[in-house]
């Protein structure tokens, strides 16, 4: 997006459709109906469902615990993501569309597409966060996300997600393999820097997020297993103490009986 905005020269280099004209550009173009209607039907099937989900979320009664706080911004990436990869997908597909074919559309559906997919990834990764926070010290997890502190946090995310929205570079769908490409020219022969396309910002958010969402769930879970243990512990010794007095107990009844 930065390119189209500020660079337009650059950007008319990476994106030129002057090659061939129309007519070639939608002849490579390839109409998939059951791909078409396949996308369609599950992308409206999910946003139905997410509908009533949002709004259970934003119920007062959920809406000021934090975790739901970040749990409405995700429902809210996950339906644009899905517009964009499931509906306007099964929607290029019908058409046979590539990216010379619809070049704005195609272009700022590919811009949302990717963006979102990284604004999720750390959202999710803030909600693991927010989730072991209030698991290991519910003191600072009060602290720091109590009330409106929740939306400071918000930001976060908010920032990678524009920042994929406006400085990385898009994922564009071809109907030619039915799915998104960087290189706008996916399968069609034509002399071209195909690493001018490569996207360094998304292999990287790919990687940190399998990287730090298994770190955070390794760390849930061995505080879920310490937490375990220590209420195992306590249960033991609560359950000698209780033994204890009803050993006194008997004695001293017992006592009192000879007496």
């Amino acid at each position: 997006m930065e390119k189209l905005v500020f660079d337009r020269r650059y950007f008319e280099h990476l994106y030129n459709c002057s090659h061939f004209t129309q007519a070639e550009w939608k002849s490579f173009g390839k109409v998939n109906i059951p791909i078409g209607v396949s996308y369609i039907t599950i992308g409206i099937i999910y946003e139905v469902l997410y509908i009533p989900l949002m709004f259970v979320m934003a119920k007062k009664e959920f809406i000021q615990n934090s975790c739901y706080k970040i749990m409405f911004l995700l429902g809210i990436i996950d339906i644009i993501a899905v517009f964009c990869n499931s509906l306007m997908s099964g929607y290029f597909s019908l058409v046979g569309a590539v990216y010379c074919t619809h070049p704005t559309l195609v272009y700022m559906v590919g811009v949302f597409s990717p963006s979102s997919w990284c604004g999720a990834c750390a959202t999710v990764l803030l909600l693991a966060f927010n989730r072991f926070l209030d698991l290991v010290s519910p003191y600072y997890s009060e602290l720091l996300f109590n009330g409106k502190r929740t939306f400071i946090w918000l930001i976060l995310p908010g920032l990678y997600w524009f920042y994929f929205w406006f400085i990385d570079l898009p994922c564009i769908y071809s109907s030619i393999a039915s799915a998104c490409f960087f290189d706008p020219f996916f399968g069609v022969s034509f002399p071209r820097n195909e690493w001018e396309y490569a996207n360094w910002g998304l292999t990287f958010n790919n990687v940190a997020i399998i990287l730090a969402l298994s770190g955070m769930y390794i760390a849930i879970i061995s505080a879920l297993i310490a937490k375990t243990r220590m209420s195992t512990a306590a249960t033991a010794i609560q359950r000698n103490v209780n033994l204890l007095k009803l050993k006194g107990t008997d004695r001293f009844t017992i006592r009192r009986d000879d007496s």
